[in-house]
């Protein structure tokens, strides 16, 4: 078990946000005019037994609401930086790049570089994971399908019902490119119902630090030609104790490369994190475990347990 001051410099903007611009101001780090907003965060990390320093995420982001119904949202990030090996010349990436089109709550259309919906992990916003970083069993097929850092560019539709509580996001991506730049495009998918307090923004919430309360459950897809994944999730932030948190979720993942992606076999993963955060001490210690299970025989030497 590890512990961290879970500090959270910055909070994906909410998609189309309903308050009023002199409120969304107060959200954010700046406000360049009266619908522009920036912010910028960085995140530090000790890694444990290593002496060294490094930082998960330096990001600079920008957005703008251009019309009621139009928003168009990037960011930048140097992931990592300080890593071994240490790339300090390495530079920033463009993380996310979209434009959103509102034609109403349960219709919205986004073009450009974003996260591929496939799961709720890698939904989840990177200033609120409830451990260090991302699960690796979570980004299993981001090579294979060149992602960048889980996003790809393509289009795609989203929306709410039911007051927020159940959403959906569809899309059609680039996915892997052979040399000549052709190949089948790929698509996905995921459907979640949040019980309690609704999830609006672009990226989902990890740890909440007892802010809100939400019991979320939601299913997922990813597939590009012959190569199939799916995901299944519970999630759950709950406040107690006057601002405390007991948080955590469940994640499975199916991945079958099968003639496509032969660098990913046929396997079985689940992942399992649990949080306590104490208001009172900044602090929140958190437990994880893994394991990714092979499902041919000949495979059964890679499983790993951790």
């Amino acid at each position: 078990m590890v512990s961290r001051w879970p500090w959270r410099p910055y909070v994906s903007p909410r998609r189309f946000p309903r308050s009023s611009p002199s409120a969304a101001r107060k959200r954010t780090s700046r406000s360049v005019s009266r619908d522009s907003f920036g912010a910028t965060g960085t995140r530090i990390q000790f890694p444990e037994a290593t002496h060294k320093i490094c930082t998960s995420a330096a990001r600079l982001s920008c957005w703008r609401e251009t019309s009621s119904t139009t928003y168009i949202f990037f960011q930048t990030d140097d992931p990592k930086l300080g890593l071994t090996p240490k790339a300090l010349g390495s530079g920033f990436i463009i993380q996310d790049a979209f434009v959103q089109w509102k034609a109403s709550t349960a219709f919205q259309l986004v073009g450009g570089l974003m996260m591929v919906p496939s799961s709720r992990n890698a939904l989840q916003s990177t200033a609120s994971y409830y451990t260090l970083d991302i699960s690796p069993i979570t980004t299993v097929n981001n090579t294979a399908t060149q992602s960048s850092a889980l996003r790809d560019a393509g289009f795609g539709a989203d929306g709410f019902f039911f007051d927020d509580h159940l959403l959906y996001r569809v899309g059609v991506f680039q996915g892997e490119r052979d040399r000549n730049g052709r190949d089948s495009l790929r698509t996905a998918g995921y459907v979640q119902y949040d019980f309690f307090d609704t999830e609006t923004s672009y990226a989902l919430v990890g740890t909440a630090l007892g802010k809100k309360k939400i019991l979320a459950i939601d299913v997922g897809a990813d597939n590009q030609g012959a190569y199939r994944s799916y995901s299944a999730n519970v999630a759950a932030d709950l406040p107690v104790r006057h601002g405390d948190e007991i948080g955590g979720q469940v994640q499975y993942f199916h991945y079958d490369g099968r003639q496509k992606f032969l660098a990913i076999p046929d396997q079985n993963d689940v992942m399992v994190e649990a949080a306590y955060y104490l208001h009172r001490f900044k602090v929140q210690p958190f437990a994880k475990f893994e394991t990714q299970n092979f499902v041919a025989a000949v495979n059964n030497i890679k499983d790993v347990t951790r």
